[in-house]
């Protein structure tokens, strides 16, 4: 099963801000199609979300996607200053640091 996913991209009009551009009923976004496989089920999910509330499946994929990318890249910068860090603390250690009670 395929589905295609569209993803955004805000665009600055040159007359004005983004929230006029939204006022005036203007294009704000530019999207770019990918395809992406998934599987029978998360399809049906993706049909019947979509059926339910009237939106159509690559506004809930690409949201999805958005999601998780910004999960993920949140995981790897924390991974990478733990990584850089030098000392390592316990908790009681750092408790005590910061004056806390433990």
């Amino acid at each position: 099963m395929k589905i295609l996913v569209t993803s955004v991209t805000s665009v600055t009009l040159e007359n004005g801000t983004d929230a006029d551009a939204m006022k005036q009923n203007q294009t704000t976004e530019k999207t770019q199609t990918s395809v992406v496989r998934i599987s029978r089920a998360l399809d049906e999910r993706l049909d019947a979300l979509a059926a339910k509330t009237g939106r159509r499946k690559s506004f809930y994929a690409s949201k999805a996607i958005e999601r998780y990318l910004e999960d993920l890249e949140d995981y790897y910068a924390a991974k990478e200053a733990y990584e850089r860090s030098k000392k390592r603390y316990t908790l009681a250690e750092a408790a005590k640091k910061l004056g806390l009670d433990y």
